[in-house]
């Protein structure tokens, strides 16, 4: 797996990247040979609605954004959700397929969805181990907490 990040804050795309090498490694795509780009932008939460979003390039590779005003934990958990959704296609189990009006229609084990958003299989995959992905990059960035108890 070759991997981009495009952001401007040199500090952001260390951790963006350590993030994606310890979730490639979870996810078992780290010896995979294929291209990922991740894009860092501002205001696709505002002004998109979304935190992150990954889908197939034209070139044959990834193409992941994510929010640049994120915190670093919501970050970590977004990139793994879009992680799952990087296998997913890699995989071949998730196809998107685009119009020349630019409208989506999604493949998902070879058949045809329209399930909304919450019912879509792989959403529902994504949304399932976001946060044990997420516990994983944690661990291995911060090491594991102490809790003391009340």
């Amino acid at each position: 797996m070759n991997t981009q990040v495009h952001f401007r804050s040199k500090v952001k795309r260390e951790f963006i990247q350590q993030v994606i090498e310890i979730l490639a490694k979870e996810l078992k795509l780290d010896k995979r040979n294929f291209d990922l780009d991740v894009c860092v932008r501002p205001g696709l939460a505002k002004n998109g609605g979304y935190n992150g979003a990954a889908q197939p390039h034209e070139d044959g590779g990834y193409v992941m954004f994510v929010d640049s005003a994120l915190s670093a934990n919501k970050m970590v958990e977004v990139i793994a959700h879009e992680m799952v959704h990087v296998k997913q296609f890699v995989l071949g189990q998730l196809r998107i397929e685009t119009d020349e009006y630019g409208f989506a229609t999604y493949y998902w084990l070879g058949k045809k969805n329209t399930d909304k958003y919450f019912d879509r299989p792989w959403e529902i995959d994504a949304w399932a181990k976001e946060r044990l992905l997420s516990i994983a990059v944690e661990r291995k960035l911060w090491g594991n907490p102490t809790f003391e108890q009340a």
